[in-house]
């Protein structure tokens, strides 16, 4: 069967279980590794093992028949009314057993998926959202150019706008709690929601936008990433912080120099992975320093990162890339053809157009997951793609 990468079609993951774990990994570091596209092995605390391609493993022996091969496959669920908009932000949360998963971007987009279907819940009005967080249903932030900020009301299940008065350009946010945010932006932009107000955070330094955020979930530490900067937040200091940035490896390019960070997530405030431009992969360890990893991958963006356990954690890039870590390197994830459309049709051939777009033109932009039986990928065209191991 051809291959196609993951840019190449619609795009909403569940992956379903493929083969039970079969070994432990090693604590997270860095170095790099081989271009290598056979199965992934997370972290025994998962339970699984997820086959990254369409050949079949050995059966072990005395195991019974191989199980069924998983494959990529287009999400019906896809949220359609998003056509024509750009996915600027995704991800997810659990509720009650049902994963959610909510997009926003130009024009107010804002999708939320709930029992497998996408409401429309814009913000209103033209604005680009740049970010977005949710906590729960009723917790949820959308943030725009302007210092335009809107708070999901849980008793008028409607946005509420909460605007910043000094009107910064905005680009991430992540609730903590009822009625408590924090948002990010241009200029080295940070604020705090408390309530009803907007309170300013400066950090001695940070000048450069700041472009994502990702907190543990007692809020205790946070972590905000951009041009050429790291800060982090410590409730025991109450106070944020510049954080070093490693040293460029040896030969890189004078215009591949420094970090500029488009994404971060983690597991902890000592394991906490920032991904940017030319493939860079910072990782923040127990020694609360930034060391480089080997992604494979130096031409253009991570985009994207989520993360499972400090063995288990996923990117994605422009032009459809897909990295996976293992707790000890960077593994290539072969992304595959779908074989059917939702509607039992052959997948189109590779120079197909769906909504007007060309197949193949898409970026990954998000990635997003509750477990290795759980996991989406998005592009900006509002694309899902699922891995399915249960067909």
């Amino acid at each position: 069967m051809k291959r196609f990468l993951a840019s190449e079609f619609p795009l909403a993951l569940t992956f379903g279980l493929a083969a039970i774990a079969v070994g432990a990994c090693t604590a997270p570091g860095g170095g790099g590794g081989t271009k290598d596209t056979g199965a992934f092995v997370p972290s025994t605390d998962l339970g699984v093992t997820l086959d990254l391609v369409t050949d079949t493993p050995a059966a072990p022996p005395d195991a019974g028949p191989a199980t069924k091969t998983p494959i990529w496959s287009v999400d019906p669920a896809a949220p359609t009314s998003a056509a024509g908009k750009k996915v600027q932000h995704f991800g997810g949360y659990g509720a009650a057993g049902d994963e959610r998963l909510y997009l926003c971007g130009d024009a107010g987009l804002f999708r939320v998926r709930r029992g497998g279907t996408w409401e429309d819940r814009d913000v209103g009005g033209t604005a680009a959202v740049r970010g977005c967080h949710a906590l729960d249903d009723d917790r949820m932030i959308a943030v725009a150019d302007g210092g335009k900020a809107w708070l999901w009301s849980k008793a008028g299940a409607q946005w509420t706008p909460n605007e910043i008065l000094d009107g910064p350009a905005l680009r991430a946010a992540w609730m903590l709690g009822d009625q408590e945010a924090i948002a990010v932006g241009a200029a080295g932009s940070l604020y705090r929601l408390s309530g009803a107000t907007w309170t300013p955070e400066t950090t001695a330094g940070v000048t450069g936008t700041l472009e994502a955020l990702w907190g543990t979930p007692d809020a205790s530490f946070l972590v905000a990433v951009g041009d050429q900067v790291i800060a982090t937040y410590d409730s025991k200091t109450a106070a944020w912080k510049k954080e070093p940035l490693p040293a460029d490896p040896d030969g890189t390019p004078d215009a591949q120099k420094g970090f500029h960070g488009l994404a971060v997530a983690g597991v902890a405030k000592n394991n906490v992975w920032a991904v940017g431009d030319w493939g860079r992969i910072l990782y923040r360890g127990v020694d609360g320093t930034w060391t480089h990893q080997d992604g494979q991958w130096s031409v253009t963006a991570f985009t994207a990162v989520t993360a499972f356990s400090p063995q288990d954690v996923m990117i994605v890039a422009k032009k459809g890339q897909v990295r996976r870590f293992d707790g000890a390197k960077w593994n290539v994830v072969d992304v595959q053809s779908p074989k059917k459309l939702p509607d039992g049709g052959a997948w189109p051939s590779p120079d197909a157009r769906i909504d007007g777009q060309t197949v193949r033109s898409y970026d990954l932009v998000g990635v997003w997951g509750s477990g290795p039986g759980a996991l989406w990928l998005i592009d900006g065209a509002a694309h899902l793609i699922q891995y399915n191991g249960r067909w």
